[in-house]
């Protein structure tokens, strides 16, 4: 559902909160959710509710914005309708600024005691990996949608189980009864292929890389990073490997069985099944990358600082892995 839009002043406080910390001065009123690894997570509080906000990286001209946001409708409208998810009250808004227009994805916070991550750490033993198979579910459905290669659209998803929540009743005992409604949160990427192509305009995204790394990973690594939300084995093998991250690594072996079965009921894929030891190389080298990612990151604020500009992300301290 797309949520109404908020008043521009709010907005333009927010952001102003955002310019103050990319300055390195102190910003009260700015109050971050969390971290990503590439974008950053900040409250809004509004008279119609608070939101979780995620500044979009600057589009060149209005009509690229005016694209991303039918995108992002359409892509919200496809998860819902085909992977049988609900996905918070979401939507794509603008503001004028001194330094041009800036948009940011508002999206209903949740009560974070229903986000996947943390119900992993407080749901009963058996729930666990019954969350993790709810999301393998809607997997395998994207793999039925995306079936025909040579189909008009194919649908991407991030499965990482942090970008998923559970509608409940009481989050102070959670608990599953089998018709807990599922929700999907990372929608700012809007994953839609159409005929073989993206429909995102993926160059915006890329200004969140290094600037010397932009040309490099738009000609020789783009397409093998995009295509690791579209394939269903890479993205179980991506949900699993990351419980590591979320500190789970004992669901690891018994999860890796029930993808396996999955993929054995999409027989269409032709894949080989997974392996404890396939899936703790990729997470060594995916942590190694991001690790390094972040390194070239804050060198970058760092050049920018001593030159006297300034920095155009909010970086994570370390992130624990």
């Amino acid at each position: 559902m797309e949520a109404a839009p908020i008043e521009a002043g709010l907005l333009r406080d927010l952001e102003e909160g955002v310019q103050r910390a990319l300055r390195g001065h102190p910003a009260p009123g700015l109050r971050i959710l969390g971290y990503g690894e590439i974008s950053t997570v900040l409250e809004l509080a509004t008279p119609q509710g608070v939101y979780a906000c995620k500044r979009l990286p600057p589009f060149p001209t209005p009509e690229a914005l005016q694209r991303y946001m039918g995108a992002h409708r359409r892509y919200v409208e496809l998860i819902e309708a085909q992977l049988r998810v609900r996905v918070p009250e979401t939507r794509v808004q603008s503001i004028e600024t001194p330094r041009g227009p800036v948009a940011y994805t508002l999206q209903r916070r949740l009560d974070p005691r229903t986000i996947g991550h943390r119900l992993l750490h407080t749901l009963p033993a058996p729930d666990a990996p019954r969350l993790c198979g709810m999301v393998m579910e809607r997997i395998r459905l994207l793999s039925q949608f995306n079936r025909d290669p040579r189909g008009p659209l194919a649908l991407g998803l991030d499965a990482q189980i942090s970008n998923w929540a559970l509608h409940l009743e009481d989050p102070c005992h959670p608990t599953l009864r089998g018709d807990e409604a599922l929700l999907y949160l990372d929608t700012s990427t809007p994953l839609i292929r159409e005929h073989g192509e993206e429909v995102l305009d993926t160059a915006v995204f890329l200004q969140s890389l290094p600037r010397l790394l932009r040309p490099l990973a738009r000609r020789l690594y783009l397409r093998e990073i995009l295509d690791r939300y579209y394939e269903p084995r890479r993205i179980l093998r991506d949900l699993i490997a990351n419980l590591h991250k979320e500190k789970r690594g004992d669901l690891v072996e018994p999860l890796i069985e029930t993808a396996n079965r999955h993929l054995g009921e999409m027989e269409w894929l032709q894949a080989k099944p997974l392996t404890p030891a396939e899936v703790e190389e990729y997470y060594r080298k995916d942590a190694r990358m991001w690790e390094a990612l972040q390194r070239m990151r804050r060198l970058e604020r760092l050049g920018c600082r001593m030159t006297g500009r300034t920095y155009p992300h909010l970086l994570p301290g370390k992130i624990e892995r």
